[in-house]
């Protein structure tokens, strides 16, 4: 029944938690997908509907980069399947959302990315156990959360990354026991948040960071005993805030 909209009137697409919709191949929506020209977010449909992807496939078209985002990866095999879904694709606007409930293994399928323009979100992976596969990574131009993977041992894999636009947030990664992969960031545009980590003893890979954009929270981490990694820096511009450590 949407066959017939001008794809090029269409500026924010989204098509989002429909269990049961398997059918979008419509010559619309195919039109939008080659050449999109706003937002493009499509996830937690049934399968053949469930990712710009899944939808392209069924019309025989080959997607370029997401002018706007946003970029889900809820399953490995979307994950491994990046470089052949968007050929060439380094620099990611919009978001990145990695958050595999208990399917995600690795991230070695987005190794080619350099810089993603919106924020990067890595959460709810329970068999995570490394970032490697972002080691080229060297700029995130909103936030950075990684959150509840708690087989997450270490950082190792963001050692490119110079530059956080907005805050970082690491919570609940329990086997997550230093920051080492955070070696080369010297600045955050906004807070730094380290909660619940429960087997994190120092903050050794923090050495480079000079200053915070924002608050400087550290709260809950019962294994913390020193935070020693913070000794070069010299300016934040909210709050201080230590305690429940």
């Amino acid at each position: 029944g949407l066959d017939n909209i001008n794809a090029g009137s269409i500026t924010d697409f989204r098509i989002v938690n429909n269990t049961s919709l398997t059918n979008c191949e419509v010559q619309s929506i195919c039109d939008y997908l080659t050449s999109p020209n706003g937002v493009v977010e499509i996830y937690r449909n049934a399968p053949g509907c469930d990712s710009p992807p899944d939808i392209a496939n069924a019309c025989g078209i080959a997607l370029p980069c997401l002018p706007f985002g946003n970029y889900h990866f809820r399953n490995q095999v979307v994950i491994d399947n990046f470089q052949s879904d968007y050929p060439n694709c380094t620099e990611l606007a919009g978001d990145v959302i990695i958050a595999g409930i208990n399917s995600i293994t690795n991230v070695d399928g987005l190794n080619i990315v350099t810089s993603i323009e919106g924020g990067l979100r890595i959460w709810y992976n329970g068999p995570l156990t490394s970032l490697e596969g972002l080691q080229n990574l060297s700029f995130i131009g909103g936030r950075l959360l990684i959150d509840a993977n708690p087989n997450l041992p270490s950082l190792t894999g963001l050692e490119s990354l110079t530059s956080i636009g907005g805050y970082l947030q690491l919570d609940h990664n329990n086997n997550l026991v230093n920051l080492t992969g955070l070696d080369n960031i010297s600045s955050l545009g906004g807070s730094l948040r380290i909660i619940a980590n429960s087997d994190l003893t120092n903050l050794t890979g923090l050495n480079k960071l000079i200053s915070i954009g924002g608050d400087l929270d550290i709260f809950s981490n019962h294994a913390l005993v020193d935070i020693t990694g913070l000794d070069s820096l010299t300016s934040i511009t909210g709050r201080l805030f230590i305690h429940s450590n």
